[in-house]
């Protein structure tokens, strides 16, 4: 079972042409070490995002009233385990262990075609987005 995502909901891949062919030849991404972003702010925001996220599920699944009525305890118990390791994970992150692929929602970004595409004459990847 994966996430419901919309048929037509698109994520884009700003790069220039040179690389372009390489992702085609190799039929893969590859990822830069988030360490080393030119922007750092990026990952700690992220990274604050994901512990907020994960204190709010364990405060909302551990309210001291157990499983809700329909929830089995087993799933419930997963889920409440899923959320403190992930909380715990977060909390841990060196940075330097981290990658990422950068990838947009937004189909013409000019921001993204400056710095991304050759300034405006690189290549845009479009591709559905799978659940």
């Amino acid at each position: 079972m994966g996430i419901e995502v919309p048929i037509d909901f698109l994520i884009y891949h700003y790069t220039s042409a040179s690389t372009l062919e390489r992702i085609l030849e190799n039929q893969s991404l590859r990822a830069s070490c988030l360490a080393y972003l030119n922007d750092s702010t990026e990952v700690a925001h992220g990274l604050d995002l994901m512990i907020k996220w994960a204190e709010g599920k364990c405060e909302e699944l551990s309210d001291g009233n157990g499983a809700p009525a329909d929830v089995s305890g087993e799933s419930w118990l997963n889920s409440v385990t899923c959320a403190n390791g992930i909380l715990g994970a977060a909390r841990k992150m060196d940075t330097r262990n981290l990658f990422g692929v950068c990838m947009s929602k937004s189909g013409d970004v000019l921001s993204q075609w400056r710095g991304y595409a050759d300034d405006g004459e690189g290549m845009q990847l479009a591709s559905p987005l799978k659940s």
